[in-house]
């Protein structure tokens, strides 16, 4: 999921918060897809503000949720060296377990930045047409990812507010 509408500021960018549209934004995305009842093995979240406060929205429909915080879903991360860490999470308990219906299937959660959100997007649904494929803020793209490489996963469906 890509962070909410920020604000408009001259301050720091990793200091900016969510607009009010855009916690609105978050906060309908969220309830929308909660309505799924998809199960979240692991989380994990920017330390800029903005996710931080993403993140809030979907502890606070979804209390079991716990987000780690990973610095290489700032928007200034190389989104290749995310998919290392993708195989990482994969082999955490869990994630080796019987398949679920894709519909059904969300066992991580991101919640980052552009342009790393977009690029890893575009990278694990393969880029065969040459054409990036761009999320939106408050915007929650649910994967089957069967390998943490390039074209190694399906697109299943997408939250946009």
């Amino acid at each position: 999921m890509r962070h909410g509408e920020a604000e408009i500021g001259s301050g720091l960018d990793a200091c900016r918060s969510l607009s009010r549209k855009g916690r609105e934004q978050t906060a309908a995305v969220v309830k929308t897809w909660l309505q799924r009842k998809p199960p979240i093995l692991a989380a994990y979240r920017s330390p800029l503000t903005r996710a931080s406060q993403t993140a809030d929205e979907l502890m606070s429909q979804c209390p079991e949720l716990h987000f780690n915080v990973a610095d290489w879903l700032l928007p200034t991360a190389n989104p290749e060296s995310v998919l290392p860490q993708l195989e990482k999470i994969s082999r955490l308990p869990g994630f080796n377990g019987p398949p679920l219906p894709a519909e059904q299937s969300a066992g991580l959660l991101l919640v980052g930045h552009n342009p790393v959100l977009s690029v890893l997007w575009t990278l694990l649904q393969g880029d065969s047409a040459g054409h990036p494929l761009i999320m939106g803020t408050s915007q929650l793209v649910c994967l089957d990812v069967f390998a943490p490489c390039h074209d190694g996963g399906a697109f299943v469906y997408t939250v946009e507010p």
